[in-house]
């Protein structure tokens, strides 16, 4: 397989990832929001969905086999996701006209844990809210370890929706 022609589609083809069109990203309300492992992140608008976040996937993963290959269990592993407290999955898109990938997601509009957490530093944040936020955690990660088998070996508060 040429590695920057066919992921993509052997990505839709063969690990059935749902396809995006990209005309349904397209907003002139695009916001950067964070950077992840391959690209930055975008808050957009789908025509579909609604509101979602975007993860611009490097050009630079077309030349790494290794990468193209952790980038797919990646996108097979989120397919497979739905939970509550976990950021739901929606699809992957392609950008023709300047040949960039993105990652569709929800877009969690209470921002992450650490935005949550500044923003309570000032406040009176009760035991019990804090328990609630441990137990919803774990919950996400219950789901992930015994009933997917997933072992998220990255978890920092950043990565927690509030």
């Amino acid at each position: 397989m040429s590695l920057n022609e066919n992921w993509y589609q052997t990505a839709i083809e063969k690990y059935e990832i749902n396809e995006i069109s990209y005309k349904e990203l397209l907003s002139k309300e695009q916001t950067r929001i964070g950077r992840g492992a391959f690209g930055i992140i975008y808050k957009t608008k789908c025509e579909s969905i609604g509101n979602v976040a975007i993860k611009e996937v490097s050009t630079t993963l077309e030349d790494d086999e290794t990468c193209i290959n952790n980038f797919i269990n990646e996108l097979k592993i989120h397919s497979r996701i739905e939970h509550e407290r976990i950021i739901q999955f929606y699809g992957i898109s392609q950008n023709i006209d300047d040949g960039m990938y993105y990652v569709v997601l929800e877009y969690a509009n209470q921002g992450n844990l650490r935005e949550f957490l500044i923003k309570k530093k000032n406040c009176n944040f009760e035991w019990k809210e804090r328990l609630q936020l441990a137990v919803q955690i774990a919950e996400g990660l219950l789901y992930l370890h015994d009933y997917l088998n997933i072992a998220h070996r990255d978890l920092v508060i950043i990565l927690v929706k509030s």
